[in-house]
Parts: structure tokens; sequence; C-alpha cells
């Protein structure tokens, strides 16, 4: 018995430091007390808050990972994470695979440039609030917000991530 006194106290103390961590989480001010994973970033926090659809988030975080891919493959400084999660090995890069690469970086540019379409259809400062609050983590301000609902939703339309 007293082998499963010492079990349950165990698992016990690891509910509790579980919970204690979820309650930390919690309070911090832009989570508002909603554990959803959404709310760590600027964008999922305003597709949460403005109702725009999962679709606007994954669109949007989609675009951001195609202009980091693009520009890491440009020789152009990104975050970690994207070297970690995107970057591949180049002793695996031989004539064909290197000319396949590029015309893939080449699409890559052409698929930024529609997404940036989608997202100036509201006009240069939503844009530059979508493109704020995507890359540097800005949440937009008051007279943005309602454009950039706009854009958001243009950007999942034109990404297709409406199946219907």
């Amino acid at each position: 018995m007293n082998k499963n006194a010492n079990l349950k106290s165990i698992i016990d103390a690891d509910r509790i430091a579980r919970l204690s961590e979820t309650f930390i989480v919690l309070r911090q001010p832009h989570r508002m007390g909603d554990d959803n994973p959404l709310r760590e970033c600027a964008l999922g926090r305003f597709v949460e808050d403005y109702k725009c659809g999962v679709e606007c988030y994954n669109a949007g975080h989609e675009y951001m990972c195609l202009v980091y891919k693009w520009r890491m493959a440009c020789g152009i400084n990104v975050p970690h994470w994207v070297r970690q999660e995107f970057g591949g090995r180049e002793a695996d890069m031989d004539g064909d695979a290197l000319a396949n690469f590029a015309e893939q970086v080449r699409e890559w540019k052409g698929e930024i440039k529609r997404c940036e379409n989608a997202l100036k259809v509201a006009g240069l400062p939503s844009y530059r609030a979508a493109i704020a609050m995507i890359f540097d983590g800005v949440d937009p301000y008051p007279a943005a917000r309602e454009p950039l609902k706009r854009v958001i939703l243009q950007l999942a339309i034109d990404m297709g991530k409406f199946p219907y």
C-alpha cells in the first residue's frame, strides 16, 4: 500500500505543478484567461478577437513561413526557428536538385507577390498593419482593425483556405 500512496502523491504533485503553470500562462494579459494557443501571437489574438476563423490564421502563418523560406533561400537573415524548421543540408544539392530548388524559389516569389496583392486590397495602411502584425507581433491600432480583418480574410480566400 505504501508504494501506491507514494505513486499517488507523485501524480498529484505533477498535476498541481501543471495546473500552476497553466494558471501563470492564463494570467498573461494577452491571453485574457484563454488557453487557446492562437493567443500566443498578434495574428492569433486578432483572429480570435475578431472571429475571423482559423483559416485566416493559417493563411497568415503560411504566408509568413513562405516569406521566411524565400528570404532564407536568398541569403537574408531569418529567425532561428525558420532555419531549424525549413533549413536543408547543402550536401544534398546536386546539379538537378539545385536547378529544381532555384525554380521553387522563383515560384515562392510569385506566391509572395500574390499574397502581397491580397494584403493590399484595403490600402497601404492596412497592408503595413498586416505585415507588422504577422512578422513583428504588433497588435493593430483600433482604426486599422476593420480594414485589417478584410485583408486577412482576402489573404485566406486567395490562398484557398476556404474549401467552399
